[in-house]
């Protein structure tokens, strides 16, 4: 039970309490009735249902509080045994070197094993010949290759096709697309070629875009010819915070600092490049 799991020699104790526990709770000859040792003592049939196979890996649910959002909150350690004054699960604490109890643990039954799966024999198909014998192929006469150097490859072929078994469970092949013609690209040997027009063109709108005159300070805006515009624009803005009653005019006590804030002004353009709106 110890090197199943390799668990320190120190758990022996461990380990025949569960055995004994185990043993408590199996049949056996030695009652007159088909009854349990724990069913006679205790009158009831035990509970088998908190049984697990000692050394399994177990999570244990941390309750010491230090654990964090992104961290876990359990910890694997290792079944030992079951706790009846508790109803608890024992489990070892490789850190502590401790046996200590929990009621919240949870058991990991991915790890179950498979060798018991049904295995499904090999079917053939109606009209295929089935595989040959072990025992046919060790007694058959060794077959005679022809010393020539032209061998017939389709009488092979054939042949071997007849002689073994399609698997059912196989996909027909996918059909091969043809290649394609692969274009590779020739840079131009004129090393400055001539610029194209409309590709200057954009270029200069772009520019003129990101440079537009759009004031950063009132005095900035009052010195531009489009002042009238932008002093519409701020009307605009203070006649919405009336209207939402965004702010309310007022004494500011002795001991405050307002804050301050500034305008920021921004030319609304369409795709053309013509401003459409000015804005405050």
């Amino acid at each position: 039970m110890l090197a199943e799991y390799d668990l320190p020699l120190f758990l022996w104790p461990e380990a025949v309490a569960y055995a004994i526990y185990l043993k408590n709770c199996s049949p056996t000859q030695a009652l007159d009735k088909d009854i349990t040792p724990d069913e006679a003592f205790w009158k009831k049939k035990p509970d088998i249902s908190a049984l697990r196979e000692f050394g399994s890996p177990c999570w244990v649910l941390r309750q010491d509080g230090q654990n964090q959002k992104l961290t876990s909150k359990s910890q694997p350690f290792q079944f030992t045994g079951l706790s009846d004054e508790l109803h608890a699960w024992r489990y070892y604490n490789p850190e502590s070197r401790k046996i200590q109890t929990s009621q919240n643990v949870t058991f990991n039954f991915d790890d179950e094993d498979t060798s018991s799966t049904e295995v499904i024999p090999m079917l053939t198909l109606k009209g295929e010949q089935k595989q040959v014998d072990q025992n046919e192929l060790k007694s058959s006469s060794p077959v005679e290759l022809p010393l020539s150097d032209s061998i017939d490859l389709n009488s092979q072929i054939e042949s071997t096709t007849q002689s073994q078994s399609i698997q059912p469970t196989s996909k027909p092949a996918k059909p091969i697309s043809p290649p394609h013609a692969w274009k590779t690209h020739v840079p131009s040997s004129d090393p400055d070629p001539e610029p194209n027009p409309d590709t200057a063109t954009f270029a200069f709108l772009s520019i003129q875009d990101t440079s537009a005159n759009e004031p950063l300070t009132v005095a900035e805006a009052q010195s531009c010819p489009d002042w009238p515009k932008w002093k519409e624009a701020m009307n605009a803005k203070i006649d919405q915070l009336k209207k939402l009653n965004t702010y309310r005019l007022t004494e500011c006590p002795p001991d405050c600092v307002p804050i301050t804030n500034k305008w920021v002004y921004c030319v609304k353009r369409n795709a053309d490049g013509n401003i459409i709106r000015y804005k405050a």
